[in-house]
């Protein structure tokens, strides 16, 4: 049983001291009574004091790093005696650069408007790669050679036909994903979403439950759904290393919206 935007809300804002008390006896029932709802607020509790934990370096940390790093190259045992006009005037060459930087930066921030969720939607919109299943066992080889090549064709029209009957008799989670990848190549999102939720939710292996959950992930964004799409990508922050990095930079953008939506 999924957990409603409403709900995932709700745990957002009882995680940040955001409700009051008829609001809170509410999320304590759910979490007595919703064992999907108690699963994801554990969940986004940990992903929530993990974040915490990391500190960011900012933007005037490496500024500061920068400087320091090159006054240490100038200190050598063998260097002539100071000249404390010309030091005064490295330290004032150094500081003008260093305050020009952050003007620069914070100027940036002032005028540069924030992606759209239209203009993020469609930066993340992942271009078709190239598959090659591997397994290809049982009644349908021919079949399944025959996606591999009407996928790499981009005939996703033609992947889905051949790959709704043979994953309805199988537990590939491999063909399942490739077929929730048709689906969504094919911008049959709803299909898409249903298929990827499947595969993360059964026994398959990590990989295919974490590769699954990025594409839930892009899924939401591209149905608009904002909040699911920045849980989805939290939890591949916290649980899966290969999608971390881009899951991060994502999210980087996702929050911006959130942030205006208040």
């Amino acid at each position: 049983m999924e957990i409603t935007d409403t709900q995932l809300d709700l745990i957002h804002r009882y995680i940040a001291h955001e409700l009051d008390e008829q609001e809170r006896s509410k999320v304590e029932q759910l979490l007595q009574e919703n064992t999907s709802f108690a699963e994801a607020f554990q969940l986004e509790k940990e992903i929530h004091e993990t974040l915490s934990n990391q500190k960011e370096t900012t933007f005037l940390d490496q500024l500061n790093e920068i400087h320091l790093n090159k006054l240490a190259e100038e200190t050598i045992n063998d260097r002539p005696p100071i000249d404390d006009k010309k030091t005064n005037r490295r330290f004032l060459q150094i500081g003008g650069a260093i305050a020009a930087a952050i003007a620069l930066f914070i100027l940036a921030q002032f005028l540069l408007p924030n992606p759209t969720l239209e203009q993020i939607q469609q930066q993340n919109l992942p271009v078709a790669a190239n598959i090659s299943l591997k397994d290809k066992s049982g009644d349908a080889t021919k079949e399944l050679e025959l996606v591999e090549t009407t996928f790499n064709n981009k005939d996703f029209t033609t992947s889905v036909q051949l790959l709704e009957p043979i994953v309805t008799s199988s537990n590939s989670p491999e063909q399942q994903l490739i077929l929730g990848k048709a689906y969504f190549h094919n911008k049959q999102y709803e299909k898409a979403l249903a298929t990827f939720v499947s595969i993360s939710k059964s026994d398959a292996s990590h990989v295919y439950r974490n590769e699954a959950n990025w594409w839930m992930a892009l899924t939401h964004l591209q149905l608009g759904n904002i909040k699911n799409c920045s849980f989805m990508l939290k939890v591949l922050i916290q649980h899966s290393p290969p999608h971390a990095k881009k899951a991060a930079q994502l999210s980087k953008q996702i929050n911006h919206l959130l942030s205006e939506k208040g």
